[in-house]
């Protein structure tokens, strides 16, 4: 059960699953009568750690890209929407030829 408790109150913390086993597999040394990690552990410790800060920054750096593509796509459906509306609304191809040949042109060069 202080196993249990002891991955518990690391959760709580923030730590992830795989920082909470690196933990776990750490030894613990007694000193003046305290409980604790020896340097060596807590080195390796914050290491594993570390690690996994570079994972989370990979992917919040994938997920702005994807968040970036998708914001491309929305806009071009929200011109594909506004000319379907205005269309449906009466006007006509041929007019709004030239004006949906600027938008798609303003899309593709930024």
């Amino acid at each position: 059960m202080k196993v249990f408790a002891r991955i518990l109150r690391l959760k709580s913390l923030g730590f992830s699953l795989q920082g909470i086993t690196e933990i776990l597999k750490r030894p613990q040394e007694v000193s003046d009568g305290a409980v604790g990690y020896s340097q060596e552990s807590l080195v390796q410790i914050a290491a594993a750690i570390s690690e996994q800060v570079d994972l989370v920054t990979k992917r919040i750096t994938s997920v702005q890209l994807e968040l970036k593509e998708a914001e491309a796509v929305r806009g071009e459906l929200l011109d594909d929407l506004d000319y379907l509306n205005r269309r449906i609304a009466g006007e006509t191809a041929k007019a709004m030829a030239c004006e949906r040949l600027t938008a798609r042109n303003r899309r593709s060069n930024p």
